[in-house]
C-alpha cells in the first residue's frame, strides 16, 4: 500500500522514486470511434512509429491513472486494516473513535476497526475489557461484585456484594506509562452509570512474582465497601459553620429634656377705690 493505492511490488522497491508507474487500465485511445483507430493504424503501417494521436491521448491516460486507480481501490479506503495512514483518522471520525496520536499504527487501526462493536457492547464486561485493552495494550481483568454459590442449609449468606461495583485491573510492563486520568475517564464512560468502579494498574513483574493475585468476588466486595465509602465522603455536603451571633448593643433610652420652668407673671394690682385702706 502506497499513497492509498495497491501496488504490485515483489522486489520491495516501492519506496524508491520512480520504481513503479500507474497505468490506466482503460486507455482512452481504445474507447474512441473506429474511424480514428483506422487512421492511426494506417499511419503506423506507413511510418513504423506510434501515431501522433495515440501519443497525445496517452498524456491524458497518465493524468487519469491515479484517479481511476483510487476509484478501483475505494473499498480498501473504507477498511481500517488497509486504508492509508492519513485517511485513518478521518475514517475514525465516521464512527466517533477518538484516536490517540501517540499510539502505534497497529493499535490505531485496531481501535477504529472495533469502534462500532465497542459502542454496541458498551456497558457490558466484555465491552469494557476490550476498550481498556486497546487503550492500554496490557492484560485486563474485570472483576464484578456478582457471584454464585450453593448451600445445603436454607437462608444462607448470599455471595458477592450487594453494592454494584466493578474492579478493572490492568497488568503492564511499565505502570508509569499509563495515563491514569485518561484510563479513569475511559472506564467511567464504558461502565453503567450506577456502578462504582475501581482501577488498579499492576506491573508485570509484580504479577509474575505472585504479589498481585487474580481478582475474585471477595476483592470486588472489598472494593465495593471502599468505593461506596469514598463516594459517600465525596458526595456528602460539607457542613457550613454556623454564623456566630453578633451582640447588638442595647439601645439607651432617650433622655428626656427637662423643660425650663416657666416664670410666673407678677400679680396685677387690684383696683382699690380707697388707697388708705
Amino acid at each position: 500500500m502506497r499513497g492509498g493505492l495497491a501496488v504490485d511490488d515483489p522486489a520491495g522497491l516501492a519506496d524508491e522514486p520512480g520504481a513503479y508507474t500507474l497505468v490506466n487500465p482503460h486507455p482512452l485511445a481504445e474507447t474512441l470511434p473506429g474511424v480514428y483507430r483506422d487512421v492511426w493504424t494506417d499511419e503506423y503501417r506507413r511510418t513504423a512509429r506510434e501515431p501522433f494521436g495515440t501519443r497525445f491521448i496517452s498524456a491524458l491516460d497518465d493524468v487519469l491513472a491515479p484517479v481511476l486507480a483510487t476509484l478501483d481501490s475505494f473499498e480498501g479506503y473504507l477498511d481500517p486494516t488497509t486504508t492509508s495512514e492519513d485517511f485513518l483518522a478521518w475514517l475514525g471520525e465516521w464512527v466517533a473513535a477518538s484516536v490517540d496520536a501517540g499510539w502505534s499504527e497497529d493499535r490505531r487501526r485496531a481501535f477504529v476497526a472495533k469502534a462500532a462493536e465497542l459502542y454496541r457492547r458498551r456497558g457490558t464486561a466484555a465491552g469494557l475489557h476490550d476498550h481498556v485493552q486497546i487503550h492500554t495494550g496490557g492484560t485486563v481483568e474485570i472483576v464484578e461484585n456478582g457471584a454464585s454459590s450453593w448451600s445445603a442449609k436454607p437462608e444462607g449468606k448470599l455471595p458477592g456484594s450487594p453494592e454494584p461495583v466493578v474492579v478493572v485491573r490492568v497488568v503492564v510492563d511499565d505502570p508509569d506509562s499509563i495515563d491514569r486520568t485518561k484510563l479513569e475517564a475511559i472506564v467511567h464512560a464504558s461502565k453503567p452509570a450506577h456502578v462504582v468502579h475501581r482501577v488498579e494498574v499492576v506491573a508485570t513483574a509484580k504479577r509474575t512474582s505472585g504479589k498481585a493475585k487474580p481478582g475474585t468476588a471477595q476483592d470486588a466486595a472489598a472494593a465495593a465497601t471502599e468505593a461506596v465509602a469514598e463516594a459517600a465522603v465525596t458526595t456528602e455536603p460539607t457542613p457550613t459553620p454556623a454564623a456566630e451571633p453578633t451582640s447588638t448593643p442595647a439601645e439607651e433610652p432617650p433622655v428626656k429634656s427637662e423643660a425650663a420652668p416657666k416664670k410666673e407673671a407678677p400679680p396685677k394690682p387690684a383696683d382699690d377705690p380707697d388707697p388708705a385702706t
